[in-house]
């Protein structure tokens, strides 16, 4: 499952989410992107001005409570329990 968030306000935000449906793993990753300040880029002289975080995100029997930071881009990734619906064999 992936679900993706993006916080355009210069104030972090709390999400509480109920997920349904397949059963999935208690830990995922958050990819985070963000920055205090709008204007940052990537440059050649500074080619890690925004760069990737990475979290863990904790599942507790389908209940995810995630913090955006303020401007923010984050892509929350949890995998599931459920079998693949087929196989490729090569």
């Amino acid at each position: 499952m992936i679900i993706k968030f993006v916080n355009t306000s210069e104030d972090p935000q709390e999400v509480s989410l109920d997920i349904k449906g397949p059963k999935l793993h208690t830990i995922g990753e958050a990819h985070i992107l963000s920055s205090m300040d709008l204007t940052n880029e990537n440059s050649f002289e500074s080619p890690m001005a925004i760069s990737p975080v990475m979290e863990q995100v904790k599942n507790t029997g389908g209940k995810v409570n995630i913090s955006l930071k303020e401007n923010s881009l984050m892509v929350v990734m949890f995998t599931s329990f459920a079998k693949p619906l087929f196989r490729l064999d090569l």
